[in-house]
């Protein structure tokens, strides 16, 4: 089975849905779509870069991982950490000091490691493209918007001092120029959009 490299987004994301959900995966295209007979294809023949999912293949997914400084069990899948995880918010404070605090403190308990390096053991997610499509970013429809990592419709959680959004496509440009900058929603590029089932790996 092929691996797939997820970005620390995208690996949130898969990790939110959990198993048996759904993901859609939205990555810029290296090559320009073009049209023959009627049916848009992707340009093979001058710039051949193959597309990282297609239907009914499963990957298994490679993301940002770490082995834990100090704890050593027997079983080695039990000693890694993913970047994934860190809070995105700041726990609440039960009066109880949890894991999910300090991580969010920037005690950094695991010696971290880059997604490429990530060994077949230590993945906890495959997935398995459904539907994939080739569009202009600002075209994603609004499921597959929240599929990608918007969490509610018309709102988008943002550092203090942002604004809420009303609209999904809103959202959705804020969160692709928080990840890539503003000029990929304004210069409207080409993307791959693959709607993903997630599994766990044996």
């Amino acid at each position: 089975m092929p691996s797939f490299t997820a970005t620390t987004h995208e690996a949130a994301t898969i990790a939110r849905a959990g198993m048996g959900g759904t993901v859609a995966i939205v990555r810029r295209l290296k090559v320009q779509p073009y049209r023959f007979e009627g049916i848009q294809a992707l340009d093979y023949h001058d710039k051949p870069v193959p597309l990282p999912l297609s239907p009914g293949k499963p990957v298994w997914v490679k993301e940002g991982w770490g082995v834990h400084k100090a704890v050593r069990r027997s079983d080695p899948r039990k000693n890694i950490g993913y970047r994934a995880d860190r809070p995105e918010k700041e726990p609440q404070n039960m009066g109880v000091l949890t894991m999910e605090h300090l991580m969010w403190a920037g005690v950094d308990f695991f010696d971290w490691k880059p997604a490429i390096t990530m060994p077949r053991w230590a993945s906890r997610f495959t997935l398995t493209p459904e539907t994939e499509r080739v569009c202009r970013v600002q075209d994603v429809g609004d499921d597959e918007v929240f599929a990608a990592g918007v969490r509610r419709p018309g709102i988008l959680d943002l550092p203090e001092g942002g604004r809420l959004h009303s609209t999904p496509q809103e959202c959705f440009a804020q969160m692709i120029a928080r990840l890539h900058g503003p000029a990929m929603w304004h210069g409207n590029p080409w993307v791959m959009v693959a709607l993903c089932k997630i599994g766990g790996v044996e």
